[in-house]
């Protein structure tokens, strides 16, 4: 007996030590990432929780469509945490570390085997965080892994599995996902999926119905709570728009059908990924196929909450690199049994196959993780986006700004807003979401009431981004606010500074002085980030109080 007791206790040692490997592990990997500039999605959640410190409501002050929970959890993040982006980034680093101690928990219970629960674990932690599926963001879908994750351990937990209030809590986890993620509804369909598979085999359908009716009281708590929020604020109608209607324009606009572009669009985007990490998903493709012929509910719940998870990727045809993330965890968990179905012959072996597999995409992020500067490890995963220079664009607008002024991006880069802790002049925070609407009038509507938003409220700089994933002008857009903003800067204001982007030699001219002394001019460069200041001889200059 004693001698049993010792091996058990040797075992939970070594799976203890083992678990505290992969989250090391996993902390270790996203190091490199913490100062990694905030890229615009991540500057647009910054600045709106941060209005939201100074009592500003979502979608009736500040124009956006993402789901609330994300800038309810910013501004838990920005109250608590800092307001960095390293702050940002680290505590999205601890969220993670959660999501694969939950990945473990799942892998383990679902097969009944630790070693599979710390395979996928590890995967998991890395395939998360790699440039293919900008992992290095602080994104609605890593946030949203972590409920979702959650609700199937609850579902799975020996200690729990089958009781009343097991259902409920799932419900309830995957309702806070849905506040992240829409499409999170997915993995929720997933889940119900598998309880309807065990009904149907036990011809339990009365229990069914009682499980489905606990999970829907249980998915609706937090969205009303949200929507509480919203109509004590009287935002609800705005809540509304922006977080569903415009965005089911928006995904429409897309193209509800497969089309040759959207095959096209996903090979290419999918393809970045596939190549970093083909070990990887050769062992995905090889689970797969043994899956699909295995009858065990863990090969259902696997098999069902890929395929609706992926269904969330693709619900837009849009296929943006960190859409990616929702497919992530049934895989990492179908690549693990697939490494110990892989390693019959000799148990041990498996592990060999998982170093495999991490080393495969270690050495593909090589540079990554070993090499580049957090400004180089955002410019070669952003390519022409302005993320590194807008700290020090907001550092000179904060410099040349009293903190009570406002300034007007004409273009989407909220970020410089939320490093320069300066309002916005309008509420539209995104050129994209003034210039993109299904019919021109609503565009030209829409444009019309940007500019009368700036003109009111006279904002002491402007700041023009000549770079087209920012601005995001289209041949049929109309010119309206182009023409009105160039009226404006004509008869109000001058150019008080410029940046231009060139790979690794950017050249930053702020000031009128600098500009008069500098040798090239703006014109000629043709720079991506305009600055103009507006005249005023009332206006005294902070640094000269």
């Amino acid at each position: 007996m004693r001698n049993g007791e010792a091996v058990l206790s040797n075992t939970k040692a070594w799976t203890a030590g083992a678990l505290l490997l992969v989250v090391i592990f996993t902390i270790l990997i996203r190091v490199p990432y913490l100062n990694v500039p905030l890229e615009r999605d991540e500057g647009g959640y910054a600045y709106i929780a941060w209005r939201m410190e100074q009592g500003e409501i979502p979608y009736k002050d500040i124009y956006d469509n993402k789901p609330p929970g994300i800038y309810f959890l910013y501004f838990i993040i920005l109250k608590f945490f800092g307001s960095t982006a390293k702050a940002i980034h680290l505590f999205m680093c601890w969220w993670v570390v959660l999501e694969v101690l939950l990945l473990y928990k799942l892998s383990a219970d679902l097969f009944n085997n630790k070693t599979i629960g710390l395979i996928a674990a590890a995967i998991f932690s890395l395939v998360i965080s790699e440039p293919g599926v900008l992992g290095s963001a602080a994104n609605t879908e890593i946030f949203m892994l972590l409920p979702v994750l959650a609700s199937y351990v609850v579902l799975l937990w020996p200690r729990v599995a089958g009781t009343r209030p097991t259902f409920f809590i799932c419900g309830l986890l995957q309702g806070i996902a849905f506040i992240f993620k829409p499409v999170s509804i997915f993995n929720w369909l997933g889940i119900l999926a598998y309880l309807f598979y065990k009904a149907k085999a036990e011809k339990q359908y009365p229990a069914f119905f009682m499980q489905v009716l606990g999970s829907l009281l249980g998915f609706f708590v937090v969205p009303l709570l949200s929507l509480l929020y919203f109509w004590y604020h009287g935002a609800v109608a705005d809540l509304v728009y922006w977080s569903f209607s415009y965005n089911m324009d928006y995904l429409s606009s897309g193209g509800a059908r497969w089309s040759q572009e959207a095959f096209l669009l996903f090979w290419r985007r999918f393809g970045l990924i596939l190549k970093s990490d083909l070990v990887f998903w050769l062992f995905c493709l090889y689970a797969l196929i043994l899956l699909c012929r295995e009858k065990a509910e863990a090969a259902v719940l696997v098999l069902t909450w890929l395929v609706l998870s992926f269904c969330g990727v693709t619900a837009g045809k849009r296929f943006f690199p960190h859409y990616f993330l929702q497919v992530m965890p049934p895989l990492s968990v179908a690549a693990a049994w697939g490494i110990w179905q892989a390693s019959r012959i000799k148990r041990s072996l498996s592990y060999a196959l998982a170093a495999v597999t991490i080393i495969w995409s270690l050495t593909a992020n090589y540079k990554y993780l070993f090499s580049y500067s957090p400004d180089q490890i955002s410019e070669r995963i952003y390519t022409v986006n302005p993320f590194v220079e807008a700290k020090q664009v907001a550092s000179f607008l904060a410099a040349r700004t009293l903190p009570s002024e406002t300034i007007a991006i004409l273009g989407s880069e909220p970020e410089i807003l939320f490093y320069a802790q300066r309002k916005s002049a309008t509420r539209y925070i995104y050129f994209h979401h003034i210039l993109w609407r299904k019919t021109p009038a609503a565009v030209l509507q829409r444009q019309r009431a940007a500019v009368a938003e700036i003109e009111n409220s006279d904002p002491r700089y402007l700041v023009a981004i000549n770079i087209n994933a920012s601005v995001g002008k289209n041949d049929d857009t109309p010119d309206y606010l182009f023409e009105k903003m160039r009226r404006i800067i004509k008869d109000r204001y001058y150019l008080d500074g410029f940046v231009n982007m060139k790979r690794g030699v950017t050249r930053y001219v702020f000031g009128r002085e600098q500009i008069e002394r500098s040798a090239g001019r703006p014109d000629a460069e043709q720079p991506q980030i305009m600055i103009y200041k507006r005249n005023s001889i009332l206006y005294i200059d902070k640094q000269k109080l």
